[in-house]
């Protein structure tokens, strides 16, 4: 490897080793019992295939033993499970683990407020990576699995000594178009550069390859967003299928434009804010509402990414609990801005608003341009609750600044149209308190519309959401189907295109399980690759002045204004420069 100048990433220190947990068991994390890496069946018992070792046992040891044992061959090192997780049914309450918190804190681990052993654990994996970088000269390369592990990974890249991040998408046969794209820039929240992988194979049939048209696409979606294109395959995959010829055409479409690439800049016109306590308070439901404005955004092709830092032309507060105000324009939703760092509901800290309480109610209403829009959605898992909780929730506000729309209630908790209580019941009063705030230099909404458009894609949540972004040439003008990044180059842009314009999956999603249910009509995991993609065009919108606009994957050239209109068959580069 070193003759033909290939770099070599070996890696260490997985936590999920049979092979030390057969010799030495108590070096293991356990809870109640041993903690497994892998999703177990409920039902199953015995040994875990995937065993978790502590990292404050003397498996640390050895792991930086495997360090000194790579480091004449390797380039970097690699920590791809380094699970140590805060979460209570994952956190490790070994010997090991409440010896050194007694150390640390001078107490008993059993008898702390939760809170406070989730950070503590935090600080254990901060510590740890800091020893392991400083044993050795090699950079660190860290898995955040950033869309797995409910995204327990990402505050590490916060706190942490990392190098370079692996953002593992093993995700992405069963998430949006986009999501390797997304989560690149999820994964860039640290500042670290990005590597996202795009499976050989798809979902989890690792000796099965997906088709050539979703590895292709795949690998563009990280190239795109700024990110190293990695490729995963498996020995398996070798032995039983002849790797197909058409992918390497990502590779050398790299090798045209990597000129480009090593030279773009990010360009973000509104940057949505990550908010580590906001996650760790409220799960999914936080990140559904971050995800939700990220694809109404993306849908319209504008240029969106994360942040951690309440910095930039535009920010999204998607129900971002205790963040502060930032001295630019905004858009806040729900409760942004009221919390204290993990402590009981508090006023708003924008002294514009003032919070008088929240509307608990399954369902409500916003009525706004002639609409009345159900706030709300039914359960899927229907196990406690027959509708999703929070998603009813609003924020009831008073201001004297202009306001848009009201919020509507309602007398019951389900609608008569179908059994089960699946529906919304009909609005049955108003409120009298707003949907929307609008002040100068930012835009409040009262209810979770990023989470209703993640969860539904209903118009509406969009539309609301497009109102209040900004817009600045040079835009794209194609269908939501196109997936377009933008990067400033000198004086220019670039822009990727990506055409995910196809058949894209068959969907079946359950309805959820009811007691005395009935055998499925059928099975609800049905998920397709894309197979065939549309060819269209693409208008990219200028703005004033003469612009020579390069394309070099084509070898070509156009001198244009106001716009130009670019076919699109899967991937197409676009270079956007001022004429002399």
């Amino acid at each position: 490897t070193r003759r033909e100048d290939i770099k070599l990433v070996l890696m260490v220190g997985h936590t999920a080793d049979a092979y030390y947990f057969k010799e030495h068991k108590d070096w293991a994390q356990r809870h109640d019992s041993f903690i497994p890496l892998e999703h177990m069946p409920q039902e199953e018992r015995g040994e875990p295939e995937w065993p978790q070792m502590c990292i404050n046992s003397p498996f640390f040891d050895v792991i930086i033993g495997e360090i000194k044992e790579v480091e004449k061959y390797a380039d970097m090192i690699f920590l791809d499970s380094f699970r140590y997780l805060p979460d209570p049914e994952r956190a490790c309450t070994c010997p090991h683990c409440q010896r050194r918190f007694r150390e640390d804190r001078g107490k008993d681990m059993a008898h702390t407020p939760f809170w406070e052993v989730w950070d503590w654990r935090y600080g254990v994996l901060r510590e740890r990576l800091e020893k392991i970088k400083a044993s050795t000269k090699l950079p660190l390369m860290f898995n955040a699995h950033p869309g797995g592990w409910a995204g327990r990974m990402l505050r590490v890249l916060l706190e942490a000594p990392i190098d370079f991040v692996f953002a593992e998408a093993s995700e992405a046969d069963h998430q949006p178009p986009g999501f390797i794209s997304e989560m690149v820039k999820l994964s860039s929240i640290g500042g670290a550069p990005v590597a996202a992988s795009r499976n050989y194979f798809h979902l989890y049939r690792t000796t099965q390859a997906t088709t050539p048209l979703a590895i292709r696409q795949g690998l563009r979606e990280s190239m795109a967003a700024g990110g190293n294109i990695w490729l995963l395959m498996f020995g398996n995959e070798f032995a039983f299928n002849e790797p197909d010829s058409s992918i390497e055409v990502v590779f050398r479409e790299h090798e045209k434009i990597e000129e480009y690439l090593k030279a773009q800049r990010p360009r973000s016109d509104v940057k949505i804010f990550y908010s580590v306590t906001t996650h760790e308070l409220l799960g999914y439901k936080y990140i559904d509402e971050m995800r939700g404005f990220y694809y109404a955004l993306q849908h319209a092709h504008i240029p969106v990414t994360y942040t951690a830092k309440t910095e930039g032309p535009f920010i999204i507060f998607p129900n971002a609990l205790s963040a502060q105000p930032p001295d630019t324009p905004f858009l806040a939703t729900f409760l942004s801005f009221t919390h204290h760092r993990r402590t009981d509901l508090q006023n708003f800290t924008l002294e514009e608003l003032e919070l008088v309480g929240v509307l608990k109610e399954a369902w409500s209403y916003v009525k706004m341009d002639g609409k009345v829009i159900p706030l709300g959605d039914m359960s899927y898992s229907f196990k406690r609750e027959r509708y999703e909780a929070d998603m009813g929730h609003v924020a009831l506000v008073r201001t004297e600044l202009p306001k848009r729309g009201e919020i509507m209630g309602v007398t019951q908790s389900t609608g008569p149209e179908y059994t089960l209580g699946r529906s919304p019941p009909p609005p049955a009063y108003s409120t009298g308190f707003p949907a929307v705030v609008e002040a100068d230099n930012f835009t409040y909404i009262s209810f979770q519309v990023g989470r209703h458009y993640w969860r539904t894609g209903i118009p509406f949540f969009r539309q609301l959401i497009l109102r209040y972004v900004p817009r600045r040439l040079p835009l794209v003008s194609a269908p939501e189907t196109v997936q377009a990044e933008y990067f400033y180059i000198d004086e220019g842009h670039a822009i990727h295109l990506i055409n995910h314009t196809y058949n894209q999956r068959i969907l079946a999603k359950s309805i959820g399980h009811v007691k005395k249910d009935l055998p499925p009509f059928s099975s609800t995991g049905a998920v397709h690759p894309p197979r065939e993609v549309v060819p269209l065009t693409v208008d990219v919108l200028l703005p004033p002045g003469r612009w020579r606009v390069s394309l070099p994957l084509r070898g070509r050239k156009i001198v244009a204004q106001q716009k130009v209109t670019i076919p699109l068959e899967e991937y197409e580069f676009v270079v956007v420069e001022p004429t002399a």
